[in-house]
């Protein structure tokens, strides 16, 4: 499966060589020889040229510059119910994207009656838009409260949160939320979804999500930049309130628990990626007690110690245990 196909540039097609493979989103293959996968690629990874993984999940921001492989089999956890869940949970999604047309079609009807044609298709567009606002309203409120009951509902509330992404996605880029970036409105749609901007906030993009969980101090500039408050590895999704300030430069990314110190002067490097404390603490404690792979020479892969501010060439370079049937 292919997350995003623009990770694959037409340079280096002739390059990757890939059998059951899961590949994330804007993912990096250095130019070289030939790289051979069987493996599950995760979100940001980078993979140097000429290397074999085998039966590996490559984690979130991961640098892999020699082979991997996992030499234990762990049998995939899935169960009926889960299975049964997510695929009620695609055919919700379904009927919003459906029940969704209704008001505006009505909108434009109404319109249509008192020869006002010339707004018809713009009213309709709005009326679409706020439907979403609602959905979105509706699907986060069950997320908040499923993500307070995780240890006894954990594959339901991790789910259920991919569902309030899926409708905040759809809410941006067909609902048109992005041209409201950079505007006041848009400031006033992420107070309604939850968001604390406690003086000034100027949002150029890119995308922002977990609005509940964010918060915005002083006069905060984010210049095309990915705001959430969650993070998911394998299958274990946390949400933890994330905190910015200052001026986030282009490709910044903040995840569950980010921390920015507060002060309206600080800058941001591009490209920077922005964890909690405590929340790369439990992912990489994750990541050591699930791993087995190894590189093919024999030694265990590198973990580098936590920092709160990492750059993905300074994160780990280690695969957790892998999974095929």
């Amino acid at each position: 499966g292919i997350g995003d196909i623009t990770s694959f540039s037409p340079s280096i097609m002739n390059q990757i060589v890939a059998r059951r493979t899961f590949f994330s989103s804007q993912l990096g293959f250095r130019s070289g020889d030939k790289i051979v996968m069987d493996s599950t690629i995760g979100y940001q990874a980078v993979l140097d040229a000429g290397i074999h993984v085998h039966r590996s999940i490559i984690r979130t921001f991961g640098a892999v510059q020699e082979s991997t492989y996992d030499d234990k089999f762990r049998p995939d956890n899935t169960t009926i119910g889960n299975l049964i869940f997510d695929e009620v949970r695609s055919f919700l999604f379904f009927l919003m994207v459906c029940i969704s047309v209704i008001p505006a079609y009505e909108a434009f009807l109404l319109i249509q009656t008192y020869q006002l044609s010339i707004v018809g298709a713009p009213m309709a567009a709005v009326v679409w838009y706020f439907t979403w606002l609602v959905f979105g309203l509706v699907a986060q409120s069950v997320a908040v409260c499923l993500m307070k009951r995780k240890a006894s509902f954990p594959h339901l509330a991790a789910s259920w949160y991919q569902l309030l992404l899926q409708v905040h996605w759809f809410g941006t880029v067909w609902g048109r939320e992005f041209l409201m970036h950079g505007t006041p409105f848009y400031n006033s749609i992420a107070r309604v979804m939850g968001a604390s901007i406690e003086a000034e906030l100027l949002f150029n993009g890119r995308r922002m999500v977990d609005f509940h969980a964010l918060t915005f101090q002083g006069r905060t500039i984010i210049d095309e930049c990915y705001i959430r408050a969650h993070v998911q590895i394998q299958s274990t999704m946390t949400v933890e309130p994330s905190t910015h300030s200052g001026v986030l430069l282009e490709g910044c990314l903040t995840l569950a628990g980010s921390q920015c110190d507060g002060l309206t002067t600080t800058e941001y490097d591009p490209l920077r990626v922005i964890f909690g404390t405590k929340v790369e603490e439990e992912t990489l404690q994750l990541g050591l007690a699930s791993s087995s792979c190894k590189s093919m020479n024999g030694a265990s892969l590198r973990h580098v110690p936590s920092s709160c501010e990492c750059r993905t060439d300074r994160l780990v370079r280690e695969s957790p245990r892998g999974w095929h049937r």
